[in-house]
């Protein structure tokens, strides 16, 4: 569902710029798409406000840099699995929110090459996200109902710094090989020859 409301939103906001007159490229759409995805797949589902109750005592905040990590450790010593990569909910969050910032910074280098206006991208989506969960939808709801994670902020911005990186580092490759970052081989340039000249 987070991935149709995502595309529902890019397809909205795409439609009303082209209705005043602006367009949007496709590295833009997909910055746009990505980002709405990654949003809305850490707010969603959202509970009803009717029935919405706080449990007293209940851990809101997590602040422990890496406490993901003895998830991997255990599932690599024990030999598992697959499919319990897959149902361990820390390492599959872990990993799907990784790969989605990922998308997110290869779509962020198709519209800007700076690296400081990527990093400040990355930093703003990534807090803005924690500090959305921790207030509960900034006080919509009387306290969080998603945790606030270090380790979010963390993966979450390096993921989208080396998507940005990838991107970047594959436009250096073909430029340096001779192609445009399109992926199309320039023609060569050859100076005339003076005996082609008409006389």
């Amino acid at each position: 569902m987070a991935l149709v409301y995502a595309t529902l939103m890019t397809a909205g906001a795409a439609l009303g710029l082209r209705i005043v007159g602006r367009r949007i490229g496709g590295s833009g759409l997909l910055l746009l798409l990505s980002t709405l995805f990654m949003i809305t797949l850490a707010l969603y589902p959202f509970p009803d406000r009717a029935t919405f109750t706080c449990v007293p005592d209940e851990v809101h905040t997590q602040f422990q840099p890496f406490h993901f990590l003895p998830a991997f450790t255990r599932l690599i010593e024990n030999g598992a699995p697959f499919s319990a990569w897959v149902t361990n909910l820390t390492v599959a969050s872990t990993i799907m929110n990784y790969l989605v910032c990922m998308v997110i910074g290869l779509a962020l280098a198709g519209v800007t090459g700076r690296w400081l206006l990527a990093a400040g991208f990355a930093a703003t989506l990534t807090l803005g996200i924690e500090l959305t969960q921790i207030t509960g939808n900034w006080g919509l709801y009387p306290c969080p109902y998603r945790l606030f994670d270090v380790d979010d902020l963390i993966m979450n911005f390096a993921g989208v710094m080396t998507g940005f990186a990838l991107w970047r580092g594959g436009r250096a490759l073909r430029e340096a090989r001779g192609q445009p970052a399109g992926g199309r081989e320039q023609a060569p340039r050859h100076s005339p020859d003076p005996r082609d000249r008409p006389s």
